[in-house]
């Protein structure tokens, strides 16, 4: 087996690097496939732009941010938010206040079923002499 070998594809002949090498095209046939330096700079060139486009976003964003910044100075959101709140804690103290009453009116008839069995045992009591007031 000799080291030489014609390429396929231009038909010159080129050194093999070693005597188990499968190549069939020459080193200018095959190309560089693996050129770091300019995989680097295409790569630098990318990040650039992408950095320029993020910056122009970027400023963009900052751009809309004052301009609304300046739209929310100029009017006054505070009063119907004020209000709001107004209209909804009215609303929640009126639900409220008639929970408390429906609550003291069970605890009334509550306090009243009591006292009722409590003058029942008081009856009893007296109608067996056990209990002196």
């Amino acid at each position: 087996m000799s080291n030489i070998r014609v390429c396929t594809k231009c038909d010159t002949a080129f050194t093999l690097r070693s005597t188990l090498d499968r190549e069939t095209r020459c080193q200018t046939c095959r190309g560089s496939r693996h050129n770091r330096y300019s995989n680097q700079s295409n790569q630098r060139a990318k990040a650039l732009e992408w950095m320029d486009e993020v910056n122009d976003r970027l400023t963009s964003l900052e751009k809309k941010l004052l301009a609304l910044e300046e739209k929310v100075n100029e009017e006054d959101v505070e009063s119907p938010v004020e209000s709001l709140i107004d209209e909804r804690l009215k609303y929640k103290s009126t639900e409220m206040q008639d929970w408390v009453e429906k609550k003291v009116l069970k605890l009334n008839g509550r306090i009243l079923k009591l006292t009722e069995e409590v003058e029942k045992v008081k009856g009893l009591l007296l109608k067996k002499g056990g209990y002196e007031s």
